[in-house]
């Protein structure tokens, strides 16, 4: 074999196997490109489980807003952190077969939670409410469970004074039934009729509400985002995965393409995804924590961190307050860095002057090809990593982001 035909072979060979890459991995690297990248390193604190049950909350918003109001970033505006709110509580005493009457309910909207209204509204500047859910659970899928095992009969007894916590994970699952595993997710018309009745209820409620929603343990489907986007949402805080159900072992189950920050979905609504966590309570060092955030800000994203309630409440609350101090102290010493919650987010993803174009978004794009495990030995394997290398080479004095 001559050497034409030699690098004829080879250039074949090659070709066949940039195209197997392509076709195996090419929304993900499509989707790697098109993912904007932010000129300035943004993040936002977002924390769930707010609401009902618990007007006692409001002491630990009020000491969480102070210390976000002490830090402040490049273009003056303080920490922020968004709060997803459960609108809806079990009453005292009610069983399980109950919640889903109004009878057996007590809402954020009651005068008992007057004061979370006040504080909310007097701390808009750095406390934004999103709507977590109308409860924390799917209230038939509870009420089946507990007919069946007396134990969790008794802790559902317990949510309305302790939380929705003390029911196992999966049956706080708000758009699933997962009074059996593997469940059922809620679909149709209920699951559109039920998003839109609470997201009017979170507008109705909620002073200074704005059109964003985090699903309740992230477990969703496209039925429920039409029911929201019909009641005026417009943002939809993912994990990166829609997740319509859980498995056999209560794991949430990814469907469909990964979602990047800034994608329109089907329904209308945009999309930002949260995938880092910060929970003191749990050991999650401030200094770890902020490290993975510099790495979201070299790869042109926004951190959005996920933290929970349990953390500043009770006799974790200083230690929790202490660790955020800790983090926005650093991030403050960043260049550049703004503090953003979602929708601001999505209007800076849309502006012209908030994300990099040219040499410097190839550099950024080829970092973010490098930072995903699973796509490191396909680009070995078939070559792809030679084209990634003169990519780089060709961003070489590009201005990306380096936090």
């Amino acid at each position: 074999m001559g050497p034409v035909t030699l690098a004829l072979v080879v250039l074949a060979c090659h070709g066949a196997a940039l195209l197997w890459l392509w076709r195996r991995h090419g929304p993900l690297l499509l989707g790697l490109w098109r993912e904007p990248v932010l000129a300035t390193p943004v993040l936002c604190i977002e924390s769930d489980d707010w609401g009902a049950p618990g007007p006692e909350q409001v002491q630990g918003l009020r000491e969480i807003a102070e210390c976000l109001r002490r830090h402040c970033d490049s273009e003056g505006r303080p920490a922020v952190m968004t709060l997803g709110l459960v609108l809806a509580a079990p009453r005292p005493g009610m069983p399980p077969d109950s919640w889903s009457d109004t009878n057996g309910q007590v809402t954020v909207g009651d005068p008992d939670y007057e004061a979370l209204r006040w504080v909310l509204e007097e701390a808009g500047d750095c406390l934004v409410p999103h709507l977590h859910g109308w409860m924390h659970c799917w209230p038939p899928a509870v009420a089946r469970a507990a007919e069946r095992d007396e134990d969790l009969g008794r802790a559902a007894g317990r949510v309305a004074l302790e939380g929705y916590q003390v029911l196992p994970a999966a049956l706080q699952t708000r758009w699933a039934d997962c009074a059996e595993l593997p469940c059922t997710p809620v679909r149709g018309e209920t699951a559109r009729r039920e998003a839109e009745r609470e997201a009017r209820h979170f507008f109705a409620w909620v002073p200074g509400a704005r059109p964003a929603v985090v699903p309740p343990t992230f477990v969703w489907n496209e039925d429920v985002e039409q029911g929201w986007a019909a009641a005026g949402i417009r943002l939809l805080v993912t994990p990166g995965w829609r997740q319509e159900g859980r498995d056999a072992a209560g794991r949430p189950q990814p469907v469909g393409p990964r979602l990047f920050n800034g994608q329109r979905l089907s329904s209308g609504l945009r999309v930002v995804v949260r995938d880092l966590f910060f929970e003191p309570s749990l050991g999650h060092a401030p200094e770890a924590v902020f490290e993975a955030v510099r790495q979201y800000w070299r790869l042109g994203r926004p951190a959005l961190l996920e933290t929970h309630r349990f953390n500043f409440e009770d006799a974790g609350r200083a230690q929790s307050l202490a660790a955020l101090e800790r983090l926005l102290a650093r991030a403050v010493q960043v260049p550049g860095v703004v503090f953003l919650e979602p929708l601001r987010l999505i209007e800076r993803l849309d502006a012209a002057t908030g994300c990099l174009t040219g040499r410097a978004r190839l550099r950024v794009y080829v970092r973010r090809v490098g930072h995903e495990w699973t796509l490191r030995r396909p680009l070995v394997l078939t070559g792809g990593v030679l084209w990634l290398g003169l990519a780089w080479l060709a961003s070489v004095g590009s201005e990306a982001p380096e936090s």
